[in-house]
């Protein structure tokens, strides 16, 4: 019976140390720590991929520019050959992002600054977009510059 009452104040001060723990884990907010994929480095590595594709590579540069010059340039992407090949993207894309909680769009431009390259149809809700480039040519040579097209990729997540 001597070493009761040691044994009593060991509890009581666990109790303590509980009691107080349990209060700082009510006071203290909840932070929760979202994880943000790094979306762009996917794209970028995507985007590698696709200039290692030689028969992809030679549709992107007959890609038909002309087409998304005024006043055509709504149906730049609607009209042959332009449809086909963003078809063909799209499915190299789709077989590669195989995630069915993202959506993207590409889109296939002229490398000077005067045009950009945007996002065809834009998401009704507000999410983020993600968005890589890569500058696509056959062969580069000084006679023949219209033979370099850019092609841009958007991926964001459905809600």
């Amino acid at each position: 019976m001597v070493g009761k009452k040691g044994f009593l104040r060991v509890v009581e001060a666990m109790i303590a140390v509980m009691i107080i723990l349990g209060a700082l884990l009510v006071i203290t907010p909840n932070k929760e720590n979202v994880k943000r994929d790094n979306l762009t480095a996917i794209l970028r590595s995507l985007l590698d991929e696709l200039a290692k594709n030689q028969e992809l590579r030679q549709k992107i540069v007959n890609y038909n520019l002309s087409l998304c010059e005024p006043p055509n340039q709504l149906n730049c992407r609607e009209r042959s050959p332009n449809k086909e090949i963003l078809l063909d993207l799209d499915v190299f894309f789709e077989e590669r992002i195989k995630n069915p909680s993202f959506n993207f769009s590409v889109s296939v431009c002229k490398t000077d600054r005067n045009s950009p390259c945007t996002l065809s149809s834009y998401p009704s809700f507000d999410t983020d977009v993600y968005s890589a480039e890569r500058i696509i040519t056959s062969t580069v040579t000084q006679e023949d510059p219209s033979s370099v097209r850019k092609v841009k990729i958007f991926l964001w997540r459905r809600l």
